[in-house]
């Protein structure tokens, strides 16, 4: 995670875990979030190799995340979609 820069009012450089401290509105400049997930995704895969445990939970609850992530696209892109119009029309 060397490169990961994070946004405080002003670019800060690189940010390690803990070096952030309290500050609450700090965000990760990541775009879309892919180096997040593919982050995320090679932590499981070590603790999955490490654990057995974990693996055999991870290796059933991925399919039902997947299988979730469709489902969310149908069941809340509408309030999703909805709740933007009227953000942008100013009434909420």
């Amino acid at each position: 995670m060397d490169g990961l820069q994070v946004r405080c009012g002003k670019p800060q450089g690189s940010a390690r875990a803990g070096e952030l401290g309290h500050q609450a509105d700090a965000v990760p400049a990541v775009g879309d979030g892919s180096v997040l997930c593919r982050f995320q995704l090679e932590i499981w895969a070590e603790i999955s190799a490490k654990n057995p445990k974990f693996k055999k939970v991870y290796d059933s609850w991925r399919p039902f995340r997947n299988e979730e992530i469709l489902w969310f696209r149908v069941c809340e892109a509408t309030f999703d979609t909805f709740m933007a119009r009227m953000s942008a029309a100013n009434k909420l």
